[in-house]
């Protein structure tokens, strides 16, 4: 599962000139050309939200902004920065989808290489019951 906000975190009006992110997905699907999304992704401080599942859906249709579309992935904001192990892998999972999507095969193998480094890490006994001890710690405090 990857860490998303909000369901509607990008999409409000003043964000899109022409409408909501759902229609902004509906146009590009049609019309192939996804600089508009590329746009509002750049403008975007939580677009780590549920956009990302659109843009995996649509990616296949996009003959337009491709290019655009593909630099402003490689920097999306996907929150805060994770200090969960269990987080940081989500997050790096996230990045070695998006990475592998555009077709950047050395970020793939680079974000994959810390995600098998977490796993190997929380794998092992000690570590993942330190985990979470902390984990319970955290929820029992006010």
């Amino acid at each position: 599962m990857y860490w998303t906000p909000g369901r509607n975190a990008c999409n409000r009006p003043e964000l899109d000139d022409a409408g909501s992110f759902q229609q902004l997905v509906h146009r590009i699907a049609r019309d192939g050309d996804a600089r508009g999304l590329a746009d509002l992704l750049a403008r975007c401080r939580a677009s780590g939200a549920p956009m990302l599942d659109s843009v995996f859906a649509i990616w296949p249709l996009i003959h337009g902004g491709r290019d655009r579309l593909a630099d402003v992935l490689r920097r999306v904001d996907l929150g805060p920065p994770a200090t969960d192990p269990l987080a940081m892998i989500g997050r790096a999972a996230m990045r070695r989808d998006l990475a592998r999507l555009i077709g950047d095969h050395h970020a793939v193998n680079a974000w994959q290489e810390i995600i098998d480094r977490h796993v190997s890490a929380f794998s092992r006994e000690r570590p993942l019951i330190g985990l979470v001890a902390r984990e319970l710690l955290r929820s029992a405090e006010p």
